[in-house]
């Protein structure tokens, strides 16, 4: 069976608070974080891929954040109307470990069913905005989005959701201390670091 193609999106906004830094640019494994998300997109065949917010293409398309500052709901949004293809992956800029296959098991779990939205989980946690969004999600969330939701499950009741696992390919980085696993840590940092396959209460809502 032949599938549409699917777009892919990493989402690079955000002030970054916690980690002190423009979280996209930080370098693991000499790539910055938001170009690692972007080439598991490009690797996975999705097309066209682009970056919303931030300031760095990292080799594609860079779209601007139509609401900067104002949670990750309008990033989501603005990733649906960068193209016109039925599914977008959609992934933060601050995922180290993921890679090709994590993506295509994401499209691979959304074929096999009709809901408008498939997340990503992390050891039974659901971590939004990781996953495959579909076209016929975008009028639910600006609706959510018009009526003042700012936040990705706040705006996701009333939308039919799959949740996959994903494991570790889709934990985030959100403290310096985080970055000890993924070979970035400065010595001369000290902090305390998330523990390994936690994910993070709080990404829902933010963009980075």
């Amino acid at each position: 069976m032949t599938f549409p193609p699917a777009a892919g999106a990493v989402l690079a906004g955000g002030a970054s608070r916690r980690m002190g830094r423009d979280k996209g640019l930080i370098e693991v494994g000499g790539r910055p974080l938001a170009r690692i998300a972007v080439e598991a997109l490009l690797g996975a065949g999705l097309d066209p891929v682009v970056v919303v917010g931030g300031t760095e293409a990292h080799g594609v398309a860079l779209v601007a954040d139509s609401s900067p500052g104002d949670g990750p709901l309008g990033a989501v949004l603005d990733a649906l109307g960068a193209s016109d293809a039925e599914r977008t992956v959609i992934l933060p800029c601050d995922v180290p470990w993921m890679d090709v296959a994590a993506v295509q098991g994401l499209l691979a779990a959304d074929r096999q069913g009709v809901a408008a939205v498939t997340l990503a989980s992390v050891e039974g946690v659901a971590a939004p905005p990781v996953g495959v969004w579909r076209r016929s999600a975008a009028a639910a969330l600006a609706a959510a989005f018009a009526a003042g939701e700012r936040s990705l499950r706040g705006a996701l009741r009333g939308i039919e959701v799959t949740v996959v696992e994903l494991g570790a390919a889709a934990r985030d980085v959100d403290h310096p201390g985080d970055l000890v696993d993924a070979g970035t840590l400065s010595a001369d940092v000290t902090t305390t670091r998330r523990p390994s396959g936690s994910a993070s209460s709080t990404r829902d809502e933010r963009t980075t």
